[in-house]
């Protein structure tokens, strides 16, 4: 493995053992003891060779016989090996960053709450209709699935009960408003959720653009699979935790929400509502 300068004299133990002058040394680590010291060039060279092709067996098999250039595919070898480093952002992910870092707030009852990060949502064109057909197109498939129409019709009155939205009673009809699609994914071989509710934002609107197209995208804030699990190896103590309906625990600012409408009914007898 490579270690850094930053922290290799700290794996050092004192004891040490030097087998002749100049020659190898035998040296106690936090990893045990190692072997370090002088190799002839040619065996160097041959070391380094091998490492080098099996790393790069891609690029030189069609033509193994070509010759290396050594000082290239050490280089190579090296960016291979290279221990990732901190993202670099781009402008647009720094944009959206800092617009997050400037607008989250937490609400009377400590609960978060964010702000759309918008590029010009006067860029968005008339949503209404396409939502409209894409719900009856929905409403027509669940009729035909009577277990079907009822998971649905459970999630959106859960959605509903857990006031994580609202009926619009009245019309609050605005420009400033986006109608996001929402269809069913069905898995029946699933033991947990057999229905999963998918909403559509990036449903292109009647001038072409979507809800996704005027937001800004944010960086990928998760660490790395193997950065997690090598850090949860060095506590004696971890929790691991469900955060039920996680993606529901942060609100979006109430000017905002009519950003995200959807219609709905609970069968073909009732209008469609908001």
């Amino acid at each position: 493995m490579l270690i850094g300068a930053e922290i290799l004299f700290d794996l050092m133990y004192s004891d040490q053992i030097k087998t002749v002058e100049n020659g190898h040394v035998i040296q106690k680590t936090e990893f045990g003891w190692i072997v370090s010291g002088p190799i002839s060039a040619s065996f160097t060279t041959s070391m380094f060779a091998t490492t080098v092709l099996s790393h790069q067996q891609d690029l030189v098999e069609n033509d193994i016989n070509a010759r290396i250039n050594l000082d290239d595919q050490i280089a190579k070898f090296w960016q291979l090996e290279e221990v990732k480093t901190k993202n670099i952002l781009s402008l647009n992910e720094k944009v959206c960053q800092l617009h997050f870092e400037n607008n989250i707030k937490r609400n009377e009852n400590g609960r978060f709450v964010v702000s759309l990060p918008f590029k010009d949502h006067s860029l968005l064109g008339e949503s209404y209709q396409i939502a409209l057909k894409r719900f009856l197109s929905l409403e027509r498939r669940l009729q035909t699935n009577i277990e079907l129409e009822n998971l649905y019709s459970k999630f959106i009155n859960e959605y509903l009960e857990l006031n994580h939205m609202e009926r619009i009673l009245i019309d609050e009809s605005t420009n400033n408003t986006y109608y996001i699609p929402h269809h069913a994914i069905n898995k029946e071989s699933s033991h947990t959720t057999k229905l999963r509710v998918v909403f559509d934002a990036s449903c292109k609107t009647n001038n072409g653009v979507s809800l996704n197209d005027v937001l800004f995208k944010g960086p990928c804030i998760q660490e790395e699979l193997t950065e997690i699990m090598i850090r949860f190896r060095t506590h004696k103590y971890v929790f691991c935790s469900d955060i039920e309906k996680i993606y529901r625990q942060i609100w979006v600012s109430e000017n905002q929400r009519d950003f995200q409408r959807i219609l709905w009914r609970e069968n073909p007898e009732q209008p469609v509502q908001d």
